[in-house]
């Protein structure tokens, strides 16, 4: 591309812009997870369009202290993993855990990751790699 092309793009896009034919993503609600050592955890909010602010911060309940290591959205169901190798539904407006079975072995690693989809559960970890 010629630099009277870029510069003719460049202006095209600022123009844009400035009058609102370039929109951002539509904000969402995230849940995350965190993890401080003792209990369960917590399950937060946060809206993407303010990822500063906490909306909502709960601690998970029903688990039997099972420390969760990873969560992720199949459809409209939040699953969680716990280090003790058990998969979990979880509320995300109540925090509280459902056991759904168990993977029959502990978790190894420090940092670990999940994703749910049609396939199945597939857990990542660092001492996997």
């Amino acid at each position: 591309m010629n630099r009277k092309r870029l510069h003719l793009l460049t202006k095209a896009i600022v123009v844009a812009a400035s009058i609102g034919m370039v929109t951002c993503a539509d904000a969402e609600i995230l849940t995350g997870l965190t993890y401080t050592g003792a209990g369960s955890g917590n399950l937060f909010t946060i809206d993407s369009s303010a990822p500063g602010t906490l909306i909502t911060s709960i601690g998970i309940s029903g688990a039997g202290g099972e420390a969760f290591v990873g969560i992720d959205y199949f459809g409209t169901t939040l699953y969680g993993v716990s280090a003790g190798g058990k998969l979990w539904t979880l509320d995300p407006t109540t925090a509280a855990a459902t056991l759904l079975g168990t993977f029959g072995r502990t978790l190894n690693g420090t940092y670990l990751g999940m994703d749910a989809t049609s396939a199945g559960i597939r857990i990542v970890s660092d001492a996997d790699i």
